[in-house]
This record gives C-alpha cells, sequence and structure tokens, in this order.
C-alpha cells in the first residue's frame, strides 16, 4: 500500500558525537586500593625512604589510614634494623596523621630510651598516658625512668599502676620488689617477690633475692630455704647445657 504523500518518513535518530577523550596526563593522581600499594611498598620494604613513599603519596590516592599503616611498618623496620633516627621520623609523621595515636608517642618513647634521650623518653611516655591512661607498658617505664632519676615515690607510683594492669607480668612484680626494698619496705618488697615467684617458681634470681631479704630480717631457715632453691635450680640448668 503506497504512503500518503502527507506522511513523512521517521526522522532518523542523530548519533552521538564522537566524545575525544583527553590522554591522561602524568600528572593526574590515579586512586588505586591502598592493598595495592601496600604490596607494592612492602615488595621494596628494604630500601623503601620517607623519600619514596612521597613519591607514592603524590602518584596514588591514599587514604590517612593506608599512610598511617605503612609509616607504622617503617618505624618497625627501622627500630628492628637499628636505624633510630628514621624510626622516629616515621613516628613523627604518624603523629602529624594522628596526633591522638598513643602508641606512637609510645614507640618514640621507646626510642628515645634506647638512644639515652631520657628527658625525651619521659616527655613521649607522659604523652602517650595522656592519651591512654591504661597503657601498662607507659606505665612501666615511666616508672624505670624515676627509678634511675632515684625518684623512688614516682618510680612507685607508675610501677604499681604497671602492675595492677598487667599482674601476670612477674618480673614487673620483681622490679616492684625491689622498688620497694629502695624505698626501706621490706614487707612490701617480701609480698611482692612471693608474688613473682608464684607466678614463674623457677626463676633462681627471685629466689635469690627473698633469701637476701629474709636474711636481713634475721630469718636465716626461711633464707636457707630459698638459697638451697637457687642451688638446685642452677644445678638443673647446667645439667641441661
Amino acid at each position: 500500500m503506497s504512503t500518503s504523500s502527507n506522511e513523512q518518513a521517521p526522522a532518523a535518530k542523530p548519533r552521538p558525537a564522537s566524545v575525544d577523550r583527553p590522554e591522561s596526563s602524568p600528572q593526574t593522581s590515579a586512586t588505586v586500593s591502598g592493598e595495592f600499594v601496600m604490596h607494592s611498598i612492602l615488595l621494596l620494604f628494604g630500601r623503601i625512604t620517607n623519600l619514596v613513599l612521597g613519591f607514592y603519596s603524590k602518584v596514588f590516592v591514599l587514604q590517612s589510614h593506608d599512610l598511617t599503616q605503612i609509616y607504622k611498618n617503617l618505624g618497625t623496620s627501622y627500630r628492628n634494623k637499628g636505624l633510630d633516627q628514621k624510626a622516629l621520623a616515621s613516628y613523627r609523621e604518624l603523629i602529624k596523621l594522628n596526633p591522638h595515636d598513643a602508641d606512637s608517642h609510645f614507640q618514640m618513647g621507646r626510642v628515645y630510651s634506647k638512644n639515652g634521650e631520657i628527658a625525651l623518653a619521659q616527655r613521649a611516655y607522659e604523652s602517650t598516658l595522656q592519651l591512654k591512661p591504661n597503657h601498662a607498658e607507659a606505665h612501666y617505664y615511666l616508672g624505670m625512668i624515676h627509678s634511675k632519676s632515684k625518684e623512688i615515690p614516682q618510680a612507685l607510683e607508675a610501677l604499681g599502676k604497671a602492675v595492677e594492669l598487667a599482674p601476670n607480668n612477674h618480673e614487673w612484680i620483681y622490679r616492684l620488689a625491689l622498688l620497694h626494698d629502695k624505698a626501706g619496705s621490706a614487707e612490701l618488697a617480701i609480698e611482692n617477690i612471693k608474688k613473682a615467684i608464684a607466678l614463674k617458681a623457677d626463676e633462681a634470681k627471685y629466689h635469690q633475692y627473698l633469701g637476701f631479704l629474709y636474711e636481713g630480717q634475721g630469718r636465716h631457715d626461711d633464707a636457707l630455704g630459698h638459697f638451697k632453691t637457687v642451688m638446685e635450680l642452677e644445678g638443673a640448668a647446667a645439667e641441661e647445657l
């Protein structure tokens, strides 16, 4: 059947104009997963530096948590290799990213302590405790700083808090016993060294120390019992060699 002259054929749909895609610029950042970047960096972990990390940050769009994890890994790696100044630089970057990260302040304190920078270490531990009051290790190492400075009341307070937070740490309890002895409280020293022995009965130095404490009180029989234990433990250890 013929088409009427008044009817018009449907107009053809216009073809979409082609869009020229701009060539990617070398300065354009590409968004990639943090996991990819982490894996890439870990491949170079033995040689990675903050300079290289800065390059990664420019090339890739890194989320804050990605950078935080990277700097933590860097700090740990540098510490294990004895590269303390580089470790400190990594922890400083961490604190810039998250000033409230207590562990970053604590790790800086450990590096400062290792290098004999006691005032800086003390400040770092105090910052840790301001952010995380129940950080047991920060209390312990702060107590050790006070002890070495002969600030016994402050040392007792800090170490006592550490033991309160970690009641099964026999070495810390032993250190607390030593502090009580320095403070002139033999009974508290005995009380604490007994707790340490209850947790680790095969530690010869704990028995030896308790023996000395008993001897100082004139309790010779009690002291002798612990000195015998020391000889038995040392004899058993020699047989294992």
